[in-house]
Formats: structure tokens, C-alpha cells, sequence
């Protein structure tokens, strides 16, 4: 953009001592850009409830409300500044993430791993004790067939060129249900999953794409002083050479401690993820003010929840307990409990009224 003489600002959504604002600022420096830091309000849990509504009508109840929430409330910020917002989902084809999980198998065999490809990819490891059935096994296997069937025309292709296609399956439906949640506040486009764009980068080899060398070459070839910018996995975003190889070991170790985290995750199904709790009293404080809502301001109980015949009723207590406190890890099942409530409230039904086994 900045070669073709096109006016832009760029932004950053976060807390000021966030790693990605950190790092954010350092690069906008480093070009010198206009950048500007969004950041939810301090009275933040106040305003949440006034916005869930708005959250659950925009993503026709797919997304999640409480996160979806603070997304809106940042576009209508942004619009202050400009109608147009350019979003960088997809540059991940530009790189390997889309078949890491496939380890030393990476592009040697058309054999794609679906196992590790649910495990690291589409399904974290949730706790699911609260529900009266485990619904695992049964979206396990949705998303086995929908994905074998994407992935069948290119059965021929490496598992490389597969797991490109089924990444962009996954990713576009993802960043179009934002895209349609935004519409109503801002233009939102994905230079990165236009046709021409996506098709440069699924047609490279995944031999320069592996280790980030192809962007890490187009990084460097647009501007060095980006490039030289440590990154959040470690090492700067330079290509590697002799002279700055010691700078890349903190990001093997991270490779290999995310590795090694998923692995043990994947031998605990149903259980919370091993990662570190974040302590964060801002986050309790919005969840307090998301169950008053959902319960005008009563207990909230399985007796008073909409989607109460989902759960169990001591476990459901105790995880409502629990998210009230700073240290609370399930923080997507909580959003996803708001959004089926919230959901059926707004249709006047309840989970009785559906066909559950």
C-alpha cells in the first residue's frame, strides 16, 4: 500500500504491555507509520451487557457474544478514522502453519493426519464435565467427514497442498462470519484470500514456505527495518544467516514447548488444557456483569438457565462458581454458555423444544 501511494493508518487492539502491542509499536516505529492502540474502556464491564444483544444479532449466534462484543465495540472506534478496515487473516498460507501438526510427514506423503489435525487445528481441549452427554465423539466425527470430503479432490496433491486447502475451509468460513458481523459498522477486507493473493502463495513450494523463509524474505525485501524487529516467537523476522542464528533459539524452544504442550493435551481428552491460567480481575468482573444479565440480575442456576437440561446441575454450579474468579481458564465455554442462552432468549424457546438425544 505504501508503494502504491495509498494513505493508510494502522492499529493494534490490545493492553498497553500486551506482547503484540509491544511488538506493533516497535514495527510502526520502525517504518514510520500513524499507529494508533485501541483498548477496551476501563468501566468495560459495564458497558458489556449494553453490547451483547448487539453481538448476538451481528453473528446470527455462531460467534461468540462476550468476545464478539468487544470486536464491535472497537469497530465503532475505529470508524471515527476510517470505513475501511484491512485485516492480515490468511498470511498464514504464506508460511507452514496450516500443516505444522504434520511434524517430519510435512509434504513427504498424501497422507493427510486427521487425528492431529482435529487435536491442533479445530478442537482445543475443553472440560466436559458440565454437560449431561460429552458431545466430543459426535463433533469429532462432523468434522472428520466435512473436512475428508473437502480434501478429497486434492487426494492426489501432497499433504501439504491438502491441508492449504483445508485451512482456508476452515479459515474463510471464520473470518467470513467477521466479516459479516462487522458489515454493520465497518468494510472489512482480507487482502490475503483474494484469488490472486492466495493462489501466489498456495502455489509455492512448502520447502520456502517451511520455517517462515518466504516471509521472511518478503519482509525483508519490503522493508530491512521491519525485518530486523524481534518477533513474539523469538528471532527477528530477517531470514536466518550465520551472523544472527543465536537470535533464533528462543523460537525453537517455543516450538518445541507448544509441541510438547498439544502432545499432552491430546493424552488428556476432556480435561482443561495444560497452558497457564492468566489472572486477569478485569475478565471475572465482565463475566459477573455477563450472568447478571443473562439472569436479570438473580442467581443463576440450571433451574433458571433456558439451556439448563444441557447440564449437570453440580457441575454447572461449580463452573459458574469458578468463572468468577481472576484466575478462570474456561473462558470459550463460558462465552459459548452466554451465547446459547442468550440465543434462546432472544427466540423465546428452549432446549427442551429442540430434538436431543
Amino acid at each position: 500500500m505504501e508503494r502504491a501511494g495509498v494513505s493508510f493508518r494502522t492499529n493494534t487492539v490490545g493492553e498497553r504491555d500486551h506482547v503484540d502491542v509491544r511488538l506493533a509499536s516497535e514495527v510502526a516505529h520502525a517504518a514510520s507509520w500513524e499507529w494508533t492502540r485501541f483498548a477496551p474502556p476501563s468501566d468495560w464491564p459495564e458497558r458489556l451487557p449494553g453490547w451483547l444483544r448487539t453481538a448476538l444479532v451481528w453473528g446470527d449466534g455462531n460467534l461468540e457474544v462476550t468476545q464478539l462484543a468487544q470486536v464491535l465495540s472497537v469497530h465503532a472506534e475505529k470508524r471515527r478514522n476510517s470505513l475501511l478496515l484491512f485485516n492480515g487473516g490468511g498470511g498464514e498460507h504464506f508460511r507452514s502453519y496450516p500443516w505444522s501438526q504434520e511434524f517430519l510427514r510435512a509434504g513427504r506423503s498424501k497422507h493427510v493426519n486427521f487425528d492431529n489435525w482435529l487435536d491442533m487445528r479445530l478442537l482445543s481441549p475443553m472440560d466436559t464435565s458440565i454437560f449431561r452427554l460429552d458431545p466430543t465423539p459426535e463433533v469429532r466425527q462432523d468434522f472428520r467427514a466435512r473436512m475428508s470430503a473437502w480434501a478429497e479432490p486434492l487426494s492426489g496433491e501432497r499433504n501439504t497442498t491438502q491441508l492449504d486447502a483445508l485451512y482456508a475451509y476452515k479459515s474463510t468460513g471464520h473470518f467470513g462470519a467477521y466479516h459479516s458481523a462487522a458489515g454493520g459498522t465497518l468494510i472489512t477486507e482480507l487482502p490475503f484470500y483474494t484469488k490472486s493473493t492466495f493462489t501466489a502463495g498456495h502455489s509455492v513450494s512448502f520447502r520456502h514456505r517451511n520455517h517462515h523463509r518466504l516471509m521472511r524474505h518478503m519482509i525483508e525485501r519490503l522493508d530491512p527495518r521491519i525485518a530486523a524487529v524481534e518477533t513474539e516467537p523469538g528471532g527477528p523476522a530477517a531470514p536466518w544467516r550465520r551472523s544472527n542464528l543465536h537470535r533464533f533459539l528462543p523460537y525453537y524452544r517455543r516450538i518445541a514447548r507448544t509441541a510438547a504442550r498439544k502432545l499432552a493435551d491430546r493424552g488428556a481428552p476432556g480435561r482443561p488444557s495444560l497452558r497457564p491460567a492468566a489472572t486477569d480481575p478485569g475478565a471475572a468482573a465482565k463475566r459477573r456483569a455477563v450472568l447478571s444479565f443473562l439472569s436479570d440480575g438473580s442467581a443463576v442456576s440450571r433451574t433458571t438457565l433456558r439451556s439448563g437440561a444441557l447440564y449437570r446441575e453440580s457441575e454447572l454450579e461449580e463452573f459458574l462458581s469458578r468463572s468468577l474468579r481472576p484466575d478462570f481458564r474456561q473462558t470459550s465455554l463460558f462465552g459459548r454458555l452466554a451465547t446459547i442462552e442468550l440465543l434462546l432468549k432472544e427466540t423465546d424457546t428452549s432446549v427442551e423444544q429442540w430434538h436431543i438425544n
